[in-house]
């Protein structure tokens, strides 16, 4: 599908805060680090170019439906 060729999206919070980048795996599957689970990404924000400037670029809003941790990922050291 020519739909997502972005390579790279912006996970951001309930305020609309970028918090994280992630990257397109599969239409519906973002990869990313673990510690931005601790951030409370609540969108993905696909084929933006400028953070402050959503008018240009072919710009789609997602909200986030769950967050997979990798089973050995430890909060208290972020390894």
């Amino acid at each position: 599908s020519q739909r997502y060729l972005y390579a790279q999206v912006s996970l951001q919070d309930s305020d609309g805060i970028h918090r994280c980048g992630g990257s397109v795996v599969a239409p519906d599957f973002i990869i990313t680090a673990s510690h931005c689970a601790a951030a409370d990404i609540q969108t993905v924000v696909v084929g933006v170019y400028d953070l402050s400037d959503y008018s240009y670029g072919n710009v789609e809003i997602f909200g986030v439906n769950y967050m997979y941790l990798h089973p050995d990922y430890n909060e208290g050291t972020f390894e």
